[in-house]
């Protein structure tokens, strides 16, 4: 059973990584990028006193403001630390009203002021009843403009290091590790056995930069990334000019080339290169890549429970791709070809993973 690794979240995590109740490892506040220790001490030395927050408003009210400033608050939000808080998204924090104030620098002059009140309630020699409830909760924005999942994750990212709470190319998985016949951190090593292929590859553009050569011709370095690691692909010339608009951070590209031995001025040297053929958006060519599938049994691991599951995850991912059975003898030497006729399905993560849990059970995208 695999062990996931959740993000930082101000009611779970300690100073460092950790593992929670239900033996998740919680990522550790102290290796959030702009989080201090203080803060981060501040944040655990209240919960552990008092209990879990129960809202970024109880949080505000209670922990010490001056250990844990506005910018370690900031980062926190971006970071997921607040997901906790189910009624708030990340850009809320962020949202701005009339006056142009962020709604977490409100949220932190209304903590300030309901703990100033109390600390006068508490060291008043009269006695006086702390005003400190009467003191309205600012409203969370009804109206802000929604983060896309890059956008999201790649702030979470900045600050934590890797991506946690998901990842931008999540709804692209099975076509860069199905589809695509190489992953990104593999090229080098197809390169180096010097052996001519065409390719297919994918990936999402984390970063570009372009330039002139000495002979005064364009060209562009872009990093792609994919689940497996990352890959700069160099384009030079027309090339560049054919393909620069496609060279844009955060686009999702998926790309056809071929593996050759690269030609200097005419000669062949003994060094290859990726050649890219083709460019195209991801999200564009996605159902074409997936028409069909064909799911291949072998006849001994046929049971009727597994079939009875299959069926249900089946019917409940309807979609536009078609739907093939092939199921085999133990021997090899007879198999039977099926067409589903009345259903077309979506091939999505939930499926491809159930297969790859099934002995005697593949797939292949046709």
């Amino acid at each position: 059973m695999g062990i996931n690794v959740l993000g930082p979240d101000v009611n779970e995590s300690y100073m460092k990584f950790s593992v929670n109740a239900k033996g998740d490892i919680r990522f550790g506040l102290g290796g959030v990028k702009g989080v201090g220790e203080g803060a981060v001490e501040a944040i655990i030395r209240e919960r552990e006193a008092n209990g879990p927050y129960k809202s970024i408003y109880d949080f505000v009210e209670r922990v010490n403001l001056q250990a844990c400033n506005r910018k370690n608050l900031e980062c926190l939000a971006l970071s997921g630390g607040f997901d906790c808080f189910t009624d708030m998204k990340r850009e809320d924090y962020f949202a701005e009203n009339a006056k142009k104030e962020g709604f977490l620098d409100i949220l932190i002059r209304y903590g300030s002021l309901v703990q100033t009140e109390r600390a006068q309630a508490m060291n008043s020699l009269f006695g006086m009843d702390s005003m400190a409830d009467a003191i309205a909760q600012p409203k969370i924005p009804e109206i802000v403009q929604e983060w896309s999942a890059i956008e999201r994750l790649n702030k979470e990212r900045d600050l934590v290091g890797i991506y946690l709470s998901a990842h931008p190319l999540d709804e692209y998985r099975i076509i860069l590790e199905d589809v695509c016949s190489v992953h990104l951190a593999d090229i080098q090593e197809v390169l180096d056995k010097k052996e001519e292929r065409d390719v297919t590859l994918g990936g999402v553009v984390t970063a570009t930069r372009s330039g002139f050569t000495k002979n005064n011709k364009p060209f562009g370095i872009t990093k792609l990334e994919d689940f497996s690691g990352t890959y700069e692909i160099a384009l030079f010339g027309d090339d560049w000019m054919r393909f620069n608009n496609y060279m844009k951070e955060g686009y999702f590209l998926f790309m056809r080339g071929r593996i050759a031995a690269r030609n200097f001025y005419g000669k062949v040297g003994d060094t290859y290169e990726l050649k890219v053929g083709s460019v195209e958006l991801l999200p564009d060519v996605k159902d074409s890549l997936l028409q069909s599938i064909t799911i291949t049994i072998q006849s001994e691991y046929l049971t009727e429970e597994i079939a009875d599951d299959l069926i249900t995850i089946l019917k409940e991912t309807p979609g536009k791709t078609e739907l093939f059975f092939q199921i085999k003898d133990g021997d090899g030497l007879h198999q039977a070809n099926l067409k589903s006729k009345s259903q077309r399905i979506s091939a999505n993560n939930k499926l491809i993973n159930y297969l790859k849990s099934l002995e005697g059970v593949d797939y292949k995208f046709n």
